[in-house]
């Protein structure tokens, strides 16, 4: 027993010396962000809830935990189909319908989980190709091809249109409609 009490000291002393390390201001502010974190997943269950049944809101803060807790087991992919059952089971005797609960508690997972996971994933992954993007364009230089150097020039506003759109094109440029008519009938106004 006294070999016992002697750790429990000891990593007490260490526990002590590590939260002494962490600033005190910061840990109130922390403490109010995961609250009002948890309020919100709350509510957003209630209101799904109520979208599906008409139920109290003692009834979501009832089963709630419960619910977190049955996702939290590592049966499946984020507790997918686990949840959704416990929500069955824990909210029939509130007179919830089985699909009004699986619904709402499906739903919480694709609102609150997967939905932003996707938008997390497409975040990191456009943070990540922003320098490749920023680097190609800004290194970019535009060359005319050798094609339209060596061209000819036309002599006739029909053949400087054309070399005109020609070189535009080439350069990624927008094509315009042609400021003359049929051959021979000159210029259009």
């Amino acid at each position: 027993l006294s070999k016992v009490a002697q750790r429990s000291r000891r990593f007490h002393g260490h526990l002590a010396e590590v939260a002494s390390g962490l600033p005190p201001a910061q840990m109130p502010r922390y403490a109010i962000m995961g609250l009002g974190a948890m309020w919100l997943e709350l509510s957003s269950f209630f209101f799904l809830l109520r979208a599906f049944s008409p139920t109290g809101f003692t009834t979501a803060v009832a089963t709630y935990p419960y619910i977190v807790l049955a996702g939290d087991l590592p049966l499946s992919f984020s507790g997918v189909g686990v949840r959704e059952g416990v929500a069955a089971l824990l909210l029939s005797p509130y007179a919830v319908p089985s699909g009004a609960a699986v619904d709402a508690a499906l739903l919480w997972f694709v609102f609150g989980i997967l939905f932003p996971a996707v938008l997390g994933i497409a975040w990191l992954v456009v943070e990540k190709l922003k320098p490749r993007f920023a680097e190609g364009f800004s290194n970019r230089t535009t060359t005319i091809p050798e094609v339209f150097q060596t061209a000819p020039l036309p002599t006739d506003e029909r053949g400087a249109w054309l070399r005109n759109r020609a070189l535009s094109f080439a350069l990624g440029g927008e094509a315009s409609a042609p400021p003359f008519g049929p051959p021979g009938k000159g210029i259009v106004r």
